[in-house]
C-alpha cells in the first residue's frame, strides 16, 4: 500500500505541473482553458501551431493521470488495511 501511496503523491504532483503548464498557456493567450482551444486554432503562426501541440498533449497526459490518480485512490478505499 505504501507504493500506491507513492505513486498517488507522484501523479498529484505531476497533474499540478500540468495544470500549471495550462494556466501558463491561458495566461499568454488571455483566455481561459476551455477557450484556449479555439483561441488558438484562430491564430496562424509558427509559435500558436507549436502551443496548440502543447496545448493537446498537456489535456491528453492529463487525462490519463487522473484516470489513474482515480483507480489508484479507489483501490486504496477498497483496501483500506495497509
Amino acid at each position: 500500500m505504501d507504493t500506491i501511496r507513492k505513486e498517488l503523491k507522484r501523479l498529484q504532483a505531476l497533474k499540478e505541473k500540468l495544470v500549471s503548464d495550462l494556466k501558463q498557456l491561458t495566461k499568454k493567450y488571455k483566455t481561459t482553458p476551455d477557450k484556449l482551444e479555439v483561441a488558438l486554432s484562430k491564430i496562424k503562426s509558427p509559435e500558436a501551431d507549436a502551443d496548440w501541440i502543447e496545448y493537446k498533449a498537456l489535456v491528453k497526459i492529463l487525462n490519463e493521470v487522473e484516470q489513474k490518480l482515480k483507480i489508484l485512490s479507489d483501490l486504496l478505499e477498497s483496501n483500506p488495511i495497509g
